[in-house]
């Protein structure tokens, strides 16, 4: 009968090694020694191991010593596996189905493509415990920066969970990418100084890095064109102008997620694809709610009265029409199509290059340079650079003040007022669609005042609506 082979699975179900049994002195078998004992693993079960081939009883005795001292200092492997089968199930079983954060679609096939081509020919066959750190810094190719950092991300993190998982004694990856690092940074400092010896006097500008952040008067400007031009754009430039959200967060944001007395937005999920999308029908498969990017991606967002009177706007004009007697208008986006259901994450991107051409915007100005240009307001407006962390979804402010605010700003111990703030810098008006008062415009500083006389005329009284014959 065959014998079983083990799955990695199996292998890690059984846990540590919490007992051991070896015998007192090497068996003599056909006249080589080996080295026999039985483990006793956390899940209660048991296997023996053999460690034979020894054709003198000193090298024997000199194993047996080797294996106890690894058995006492905890740092025995039990099992040995090859490093292309544990990617495979590190992606697929580990970071694809965990309960905290899985990972996303985006994120899962760039990883599985630099796994199969750039990692597993040149050492999916190699036993893990046999990669070494020369191993991978020859693996990890200089010339393609972009994949380089997907590999050193895909080694470091797996390694990781493989030294967790008892089936490594070290992390040889994050050995083999902080050598990288610290080379990289090395040769850039050359770099820089021999630039600096050729050029003392002139001031360059460091092309690698995008540097894009609008102006408060330029984000003005662009969300005034948008409101006359591209309505259906407004309501998301807005947002994302005045909140920092990603786009996948933004186009999740329903309108029960708005709490118009507390003057926040509850950020709980964003919308993409899930890695299983096999129970899915195909115009669902993109539209998913599923977890934030990160733990801190679940956060209170403050948001100016005059947003959440455009939201309110926004959703008294939607309930006004034919297509929303199919829906619970709580459960529909803020951002939604005329049918109701929320747009793709890229279904800004036609509108969205017209307004940049109209307003001579650089080809290359992204979507997500908008949160860019939010964390930069923030920062010139004095705001506490950790709340702004937070409300950005980081987890230090360290990260934000590096990778997101244009240009540096000093931190603050107390936070500024946001609604305040950010109506000086978005100075526009907002139309009332409420029967009858269509043409009725409110200024800036009757925002609030108009958010509590929508409430109240047209839920607390029931304003009729003028299509449907129904109470709005």
């Amino acid at each position: 009968m065959a014998k079983h082979t083990e799955t990695i699975a199996e292998m890690l179900a059984h846990g540590s090694v919490v007992s051991w049994n070896m015998r007192n002195t090497p068996t003599r078998a056909h006249g080589k020694y080996t080295i026999r004992l039985e483990l006793t693993f956390l899940d209660g079960t048991t296997q023996r191991r053999e460690y034979g081939g020894y054709s003198d009883l000193k090298s024997a005795v000199k194993k047996r010593s080797e294996l106890l001292t690894e058995l006492t200092e905890h740092t025995y492997l039990p099992f040995r596996v090859k490093t292309g089968l544990f990617l495979d199930y590190w992606l697929k079983e580990h970071m694809a189905k965990r309960k905290v954060r899985p990972i996303s679609y985006q994120t899962f096939s760039s990883y599985q493509s630099a796994i199969r081509c750039h990692i597993i020919p040149k050492i999916g066959n190699l036993y893990l415990d046999a990669v070494t750190t020369e191993t991978i810094v020859t693996l990890i190719n200089p010339k393609s920066p972009s994949i380089a950092k997907i590999v050193q991300s895909i080694l470091e993190t797996s390694f990781r969970f493989a030294v967790k998982m008892h089936l490594l004694n070290k992390n040889v990856a994050k050995l083999a990418t902080d050598y990288i690092r610290k080379q990289e940074k090395h040769r850039k400092k050359q770099e820089a100084d021999k630039r600096a010896r050729e050029e003392p006097d002139t001031e360059r500008i460091d092309w690698t890095k995008r540097h894009y952040a609008l102006t408060a008067e330029q984000t003005g400007q662009m969300l005034a064109v948008a409101k006359t031009k591209y309505p259906s754009l407004f309501i998301a430039l807005l947002l994302a102008c005045v909140t920092g959200c990603r786009i996948s967060e933004l186009l999740a944001i329903r309108y029960r997620d708005v709490d118009y007395q507390k003057k926040v937005i509850y950020l709980k999920a964003q919308l993409g694809r899930p890695v299983d999308a096999s129970a899915l029908k195909k115009g669902e498969i993109t539209s998913c709610r599923i977890p934030t990017k990160s733990k801190n991606g679940v956060r209170t967002i403050p948001v100016p009265g005059f947003v959440l009177d455009e939201i309110l706007v926004n959703r008294i004009r939607w309930e006004q029409t034919e297509a929303s007697m199919h829906f619970n208008t709580d459960d529909v986006a803020v951002w939604h199509q005329e049918n109701g259901r929320s747009y793709t994450r890229y279904g800004y991107a036609k509108p969205f290059k017209k307004l940049k051409q109209e307003l001579g915007m650089p080809e290359d100005f992204h979507w997500h340079d908008l949160r860019h240009t939010y964390a930069t307001i923030m920062a010139k407006h004095d705001v506490n650079i950790r709340e702004l962390a937070t409300v950005l979804g980081h987890a230090k402010a360290e990260f934000t003040m590096q990778m997101y605010v244009v240009s540096e700003q000093p931190v603050y111990e107390l936070l500024s007022p946001y609604e305040r703030m950010l109506e000086s810098v978005f100075p526009y008006t907002v139309q009332c669609p409420m029967p009858g008062k269509q043409r009725e415009i409110f200024d800036p500083g009757a925002y609030i005042n108009m958010l509590d006389r929508c409430i109240r005329e047209c839920h607390s009284q029931r304003v009729p609506c003028a299509k449907r014959g129904n109470t709005v």
